[in-house]
């Protein structure tokens, strides 16, 4: 039994060697070896992925390899299959990905870890990393690592992720990158924006800047500012001032946002604005 990191192993398609071509199942391939995934455990339970590793070894008395392979949230446990071959198909082109369902994939749990990150003291919300993506990319599809690069760099060219300063192509190192998650809203108009959506969107963590404010002695928590939500929607969705605020307006008139008192319409000033959900 061995214990490996995900990095160190190749993610391929095998078939079975008596059997249907067209059925293509999900291997690994390890010092020339093919494995099959038996079980999976969270990341938690390593203790007990360990066991029924060993117990999988003494089960086939040392015949076959046993891997437990570390990843992200998991640890699986892959054996060795004698019965299978790996796959020889053509490869899709990059060209052929569905960019969206990739973007999705990676947003889910157990997609790519999306945090915040530091670096010489700057902090950047809400990314990954460069090299983290290349190795995803090739277990989650099957890709080389040569192709894997290539997809992450179409992503980049098609505006689905970026990296968090504009400054580097994709690349497997040890770089941050951002999923621009506002990119299907930009070209719907003002009044057809799913506000419910957009509002998830302005919640998160490198959403709009709400907290706990002041002005003149008296408190108003969980707020924020008009002017600095009209930067964010320009910004974010490549609007007008004029359309941020009327995309602003909307949210009150829908109720979704109020001033913190119900003096102000959506204005590009410094007044609080909440939530009715934070109140």
């Amino acid at each position: 039994m061995l214990i490996v990191s995900a990095d160190r192993v190749d993610y391929c398609p095998v078939v079975k060697k008596k059997g249907d071509p067209s059925k293509v199942f999900k291997g690994v391939r390890y010092q020339d070896k093919l494995y099959t995934k038996t079980r999976r455990f969270p990341k938690e339970e390593k203790q007990h992925a360990i066991e029924r590793a060993k117990a999988l070894v003494l089960e086939n008395k040392g015949r076959l390899l046993v891997l437990v392979i570390e990843s992200r949230n998991s640890y699986q446990i892959w054996m060795q299959n004698l019965h299978v071959e790996l796959q020889e198909a053509q490869e899709i082109p990059i060209d052929n990905f569905d960019l969206e369902e990739i973007v999705s994939k990676m947003l889910e749990t157990d997609g790519l870890a999306i945090k915040d990150r530091q670096y010489k003291l700057k902090n950047y919300p809400r990314c990954f990393v460069g090299s983290e993506a290349v190795i995803w990319l090739q277990g989650t599809f099957d890709l080389s690592q040569e192709r894997a690069l290539q997809l992450g760099q179409r992503l980049m060219d098609e505006k689905w992720i970026h990296h968090v300063t504009d400054e580097h192509a994709f690349e497997n190192e040890y770089l941050f990158y951002r999923i621009d998650r506002l990119r299907g809203f930009r070209d719907i108009p003002v009044v057809d924006l799913e506000l419910e959506d957009l509002v998830g969107e302005m919640l998160r963590i490198d959403g709009l800047d709400i907290k706990d404010r002041q002005y003149k002695w008296k408190n108003y928590p969980r707020c924020f500012v008009g002017n600095e939500a009209v930067t964010w929607l320009q910004e974010s969705l490549g609007l007008s001032q004029e359309e941020a605020l009327q995309l602003g307006q909307r949210l009150i008139d829908e109720k979704w946002i109020h001033h913190v008192t119900d003096g102000h319409s959506f204005k590009n000033e410094y007044l609080f604005y909440r939530f009715y959900g934070h109140e």
